[in-house]
């Protein structure tokens, strides 16, 4: 089982069990790209999307 390792950015808390420096990447362009209103769908969007590679996100505004 991987390790976790939580991440704070602009009110998101993201935690993940595998693949960190893959979703630190993704968050990282999100973060970077995309106005804030359009950020709570678009981590829906990945979290519905990594199910599938049991990579799950789990985000909770703070």
């Amino acid at each position: 089982m991987c390790g976790s390792k939580p991440v704070w950015q602009n009110g998101f808390g993201l935690s993940y069990r595998c693949n960190d420096m893959t979703a630190s990447l993704v968050t990282d362009t999100i973060r970077a790209e995309t106005p804030y209103k359009k950020r709570k769908s678009l981590m829906d969007l990945l979290s519905t999307a990594t199910k599938d590679l049991n990579t799950p996100l789990k985000h909770t505004l703070t």
